[in-house]
């Protein structure tokens, strides 16, 4: 199955609205809308603006996995991202530290117990709509 699918699947699964997917050239921006509970029960649409600022990143389809849950408010675990994709600990360790490197996401909390969330360079965006789009 392919990333597409397997996002859409988990986006409705979670009562997530579906993204948004726009094919630019060699980048793919997707476009993630909060959950409507998260979003105090009103529809992602009214009122909230499109970010013009995008993260035009490289990043393999786990890293996008994973900006796409923190974008939608879910706590995350390195756990997470291997039961996701079925990959080794190193390997989604890997990913984040990349991301952590980044700058999109950073950990919070103690080493066992911590969780990971949107970086201070997105978090600057909380309530709006979060746009990435990625080179592929």
């Amino acid at each position: 199955m392919s990333g597409y699918l397997r996002i859409v699947e988990a986006c409705r699964a979670g009562g997530y609205p579906v993204p948004e997917w726009q094919e630019l050239g060699a980048v793919v921006r997707v476009i993630f809308q909060p959950h409507l509970e998260a979003a105090g029960g009103r529809d992602h649409d009214a009122g909230d603006e499109a970010v013009n600022e995008a993260v035009n990143e490289a990043a393999n389809e786990r890293q996008r996995w994973v900006l796409g849950q923190l974008a939608s408010g879910r706590a995350f675990r390195t756990a997470t991202l291997q039961e996701q994709f079925g990959c080794s600990r190193a390997t989604a360790q890997r990913d984040l530290a990349d991301l952590v490197g980044r700058g999109l996401i950073e950990f919070v909390g103690a080493r066992k117990t911590g969780t990971y969330r949107l970086g201070p360079r997105l978090q600057e965006l909380g309530g709006k709509r979060l746009r990435f789009e990625f080179e592929s």
